[in-house]
């Protein structure tokens, strides 16, 4: 019984530090909220290329509301599978889409949003709040590539290894910030973390290089959904990967299709994010692409 009431007990606390994080989380999507210690007596602290103009009320309602929902996955027990990055985005897409239909269907309203993310992630990093910056880095990737593969069609997929990279080191992390925003709050940052190399996973399963150096991988260019340390990881997760692997390269055939039928110009860099360095595989019917 002791036992059992102690067991209980300790949930109800797990579940109220649960409960509180996302209340501080929440209570730090207010614009303005967080200024770095250097810039706290600054007259005028950096925004970091964040209009907050730009924010209207139902920008700022779909941010909060989204950010909501993707953390609710956190608190819900969801399993190891289910409780990955791209499950939870699309939780925090599919909860959000009929209300604000309006900002996801608007690449101005989206670009508004992005523009909260990057700024509110960059003040992450100078605080050196890696975990928060993160989040912040993960939907502001998501949603540009919305904006690209739903609203101006010049990306056929989402690149979902592009946003699960972010995770993997600093160097990635603090890269993504410094590139998007306009001034040079992250220059020392970055020059902090360049040195560090850049890591990706390899899709096979069975692979024992949980990280490896990402200018050293491979990945499928018939579907650029998943990507590997060798030819070897390749061959041996053919047999789970053929299984939809065709799915995404039918979308990519397909925007590959219209634009030459309507003499539209697709960005190579945009519809196949990555190098443009092939590796062919006559065996497995399709090519390989390296990262940059």
């Amino acid at each position: 019984m002791e036992e059992a009431a102690k067991k209980s007990n300790n949930q109800t606390s797990d579940g109220q530090q649960l409960k509180l994080s996302l209340e501080a989380q929440m209570q730090q999507l207010q614009v303005g909220a967080l200024i770095p210690p250097s810039q706290q007596h600054t007259a005028r602290p950096c925004n970091h290329g964040l209009d907050p103009r730009s924010l209207g009320g139902i920008c700022k309602d779909f941010m909060i509301a989204f950010h909501a929902s993707f953390s609710k996955t956190f608190t819900e027990g969801v399993d190891t599978a289910g409780g990955r990055l791209w499950y939870r985005l699309q939780v925090a897409k599919s909860a959000t889409m009929d209300k604000y239909a309006d900002v996801w269907n608007d690449s101005a309203k989206i670009e508004s949003v992005i523009s909260y993310f990057l700024s509110t992630g960059t003040k992450f990093v100078l605080l050196g709040n890696d975990s928060y910056a993160l989040e912040f880095a993960e939907f502001a990737r998501f949603l540009e590539q919305h904006i690209a593969v739903e609203i101006h069609k010049t990306q056929a997929i989402i690149n979902w290894p592009k946003i699960c990279e972010l995770q993997l080191d600093r160097h990635t992390l603090v890269k993504l910030f410094r590139k998007r925003i306009p001034c040079c709050c992250l220059e020392e940052k970055y020059h902090e973390v360049k040195s560090i190399t850049k890591k990706a996973c390899c899709y096979n399963h069975e692979c024992h290089n949980v990280l490896v150096e990402r200018s050293k991988t491979m990945y499928c260019s018939r579907c650029r959904s998943a990507t590997y340390c060798s030819h070897e990881c390749q061959k041996a997760h053919w047999k789970i990967h053929k299984l939809f692997c065709h799915i995404d390269s039918d979308v990519i055939a397909e925007l590959m299709s219209s634009s030459i039928t309507s003499n539209e110009s697709i960005s190579h860099t945009l519809l196949f994010p990555g190098s443009s360095r092939l590796l062919h595989s006559s065996r497995f019917g399709y090519t390989y692409d390296t990262h940059r």
